[in-house]
């Protein structure tokens, strides 16, 4: 570990799973609590509050220009998304299209906080990406109407979340989109004929 002085404060840079980190001195502690194709993400104590803090490195943030878009989009609704009340995230018109158990924090008062928003966006007029969310907590609509959907994605995501804190256990583990759908489709049932083509109806999830 090395130290660094400049007229913000000390730094110091240290190795931390397979990335180096250089950050400011207050924050203390580190542990690697995610990492995946796109970051790594350390839970860090900053002892200038006695709190809790995440640290996301993000990994070839400029790599291509998708990429570029990604760590631009991410940052700007971090800047933007302060507020202690998850339905704020909606309200403000934005989708964080990948909820799942390793994307929410929780403190030693139970307080709740939405992680990790490299998949987030704003809802607009533009058509969605088609592949968003990890398969286990991944809408149906999603893999049926890929390019229309709204915030109801996160609320399918959420209700995932809650019944797997219920049965300990993910509530849809597919090895597959077929077999993902085959195992929403064992609990929920079938859509029938009518369904699927409102589903597929053009305009479908339009405001």
């Amino acid at each position: 570990m090395t130290s660094i002085s400049s007229e913000q404060g000390e730094w110091y840079t240290v190795s931390c799973g397979n990335c180096t980190f250089t950050l400011p001195g207050r924050y203390q502690n580190l542990v690697v609590i995610g990492q995946g194709t796109y970051g790594i993400v350390l839970r860090a104590i900053d002892i200038a509050t006695g709190k809790y803090v995440a640290i996301k490195k993000l990994l070839r943030p400029f790599q291509t220009h998708i990429h570029a878009k990604r760590t631009y989009r991410e940052l700007k609704l971090l800047m933007y998304l302060n507020h202690p009340d998850a339905q704020f995230i909606h309200s403000a018109g934005v989708l964080h299209r990948d909820l799942k158990p390793m994307n929410i924090g929780i403190d030693g008062n139970s307080n709740v906080t939405i992680l990790d928003f490299g998949l987030a966006r704003v809802a607009s007029t533009n058509p969605p990406t088609a592949y968003v969310s990890t398969r286990w907590w991944r809408a149906p609509e999603i893999y049926l109407n890929e390019t229309k959907y709204d915030e109801k994605v996160d609320i399918w995501s959420v209700g995932c979340i809650m019944a797997e804190l219920i049965l300990l256990t993910p509530l849809f583990p597919g090895k597959d989109t077929i077999d993902q759908l085959n195992k929403i489709f064992d609990i929920t049932g079938t859509p029938d004929s009518s369904t699927l083509q409102e589903i597929c109806a053009p305009g479908s999830y339009k405001k």
